[in-house]
């Protein structure tokens, strides 16, 4: 992909990744009473929390094949970084389930959102980000996703 495509420029100035929140199962609700006018916090269930600046920030989580985060990247207008201590995996929508017959991939995260939106989140599909790395952690959970889709839509 080139690094200023018109078309994904276009694309992450329409679609907000509220819509997406909202939207993919298990749905994200956002928690009124927490968030701030410029601090979305949205929750699925006890731990599944996600916070959304709509001007321009974002975190995303990585998770490994259990569920757990094992990563956050941070995006912004201003900054790019990650926080401290953690082992890059895959951003996966959705975080956590059972293994699903179509696999999406995608370099950025909000890419694979952006998709998911498009797609009006399709119920059989992972959406997956590698976030530009493909260190080893990164590239066991590509395999490991690539072989429980293949599995399950029997081209194993």
């Amino acid at each position: 992909m080139r690094e200023h495509d018109p078309e994904i420029e276009e694309l992450r100035a329409k679609v907000h990744c509220a819509v997406v929140l909202e939207r993919t199962p298990p749905t994200r609700k956002l928690d009124r009473k927490e968030s701030a006018k410029l601090s979305l916090k949205y929750r699925r269930g006890e731990g599944g929390i996600l916070i959304v600046s709509p001007p321009g920030s974002a975190w995303f989580a990585d998770r490994n094949d259990a569920g757990a985060v094992t990563h956050v990247d941070i995006r912004g207008p201003a900054y790019k970084g990650s926080l401290s201590g953690g082992a890059k995996s895959l951003f996966r929508l959705p975080p956590e389930g059972p293994a699903l017959p179509r696999l999406v991939v995608a370099e950025a995260s909000i890419d694979a959102l952006s998709v998911a939106a498009i797609e009006n989140v399709r119920a059989d599909t992972l959406y997956a980000a590698t976030r530009g790395g493909m260190g080893p952690g990164t590239t066991a959970a590509l395999i490991s996703a690539s072989i429980a889709t293949c599995r399950t839509s029997g081209r194993s």
